[in-house]
C-alpha cells in the first residue's frame, strides 16, 4: 500500500483593503501626501482596483509614524525611509525571535 503525501498550506485571511482616499482621511492628511509617500517608497500599495490604489489598513498607523518623524523630529523623507526600514527589520526580528 502506498501512502499519500499532502502539503498543508495555511492561509491567513486577507484584511479588507482601503482606498487611498480613505487611508488619507483616517490619517488626517491630503491624498496627495499619501501619493508622495508611495512614490518615495515609504508606503507600499497592497493592490489596485478600478477605483484606484488600495492600501492595507496598517498604512494609517505608518502615516502617523511618518508624520511624527517629519514634524516632531524634523527628519527628511530620506531619513524617514531609513528609520522605517530599521523599524521593519526590528519588528520582523522580534516576530521571528532572537535566535535567528
Amino acid at each position: 500500500m502506498r501512502s499519500a503525501k499532502y502539503e498543508l498550506i495555511v492561509l491567513q485571511p486577507r484584511r479588507d483593503l482601503l482606498a487611498l482616499e480613505e487611508v488619507a482621511s483616517r490619517a488626517g492628511v491630503h491624498p496627495d501626501i499619501v501619493h508622495r509617500f508611495i512614490e518615495f517608497g515609504l508606503i507600499e500599495p497592497a493592490g489596485a482596483s478600478t477605483s484606484g490604489i488600495m492600501l492595507d489598513p496598517d498604512a494609517v498607523q505608518r502615516i502617523s509614524v511618518i508624520q511624527r518623524l517629519r514634524y516632531d523630529l524634523g527628519v527628511n523623507l530620506a531619513g524617514v525611509g531609513v528609520i522605517l526600514e530599521l523599524l521593519d527589520r526590528l519588528r520582523e526580528r522580534l516576530h521571528r525571535g532572537y535566535g535567528t
